[in-house]
Formats: structure tokens, C-alpha cells, sequence
């Protein structure tokens, strides 16, 4: 992995985090989220389905979650970063 792109990695892998663990996940998905971004959850349940594609599905997923759930607590680790401009969240 180059430094520029190491660092410019880096730098979004932050804010995506930071502004995760101010609980601002739709802003985080409103300005780093692909339009074709891909979410894959472990298993599928009547109301959602494990995988989801599209920024728009990606959006109601997570506007149906904030509606349907009470979060008590939250807890963002990262980010991680790997090869080939990936980096990885853990969401707990």
C-alpha cells in the first residue's frame, strides 16, 4: 500500500468512525457510502433481508432500525485498515 493512499484511506476510515460513534451513522452513509454499496447481515429475518443493495435500501435499513429498535449502548471499534484501500468497523 502507497502512503498517499494509506493516508487518504486512513482519514475516511476516521471520520466514518468518529462520526459513528457520535451516533451520526446516516451522515457517514450520506457522504462515504456508495451508490452500489452491498450490506450482508448474518442471517435474514420477516422484516428485513440479509442482504441489502443500493444506497436507498441501505438508508431505509437503517431508518427502519432506529424506528423499530431502543439502543442502550453502543460501541465503535477502528478502524482497521487493510490492503487495497479497505479498512474495516466493528459495530458491537
Amino acid at each position: 500500500m502507497d502512503s498517499t493512499t494509506d493516508t487518504g484511506t486512513a482519514a475516511i476510515a476516521q471520520e466514518v468512525v468518529s462520526l459513528c460513534r457520535a451516533g451520526r451513522n446516516m451522515d457517514a452513509i450520506n457522504k462515504f457510502y456508495s451508490p452500489d454499496v452491498v450490506s450482508m447481515e448474518s442471517m435474514s429475518s420477516p422484516e428485513m433481508p440479509a442482504e441489502q443493495r443500493g444506497i436507498e435500501a441501505i438508508k431505509a435499513k437503517n431508518l427502519w432500525w432506529m424506528e423499530n429498535n431502543e439502543v442502550h449502548s453502543s460501541r465503535v471499534a477502528g478502524p482497521f485498515l487493510g490492503d487495497d484501500d479497505q479498512f474495516a468497523v466493528h459495530y458491537d
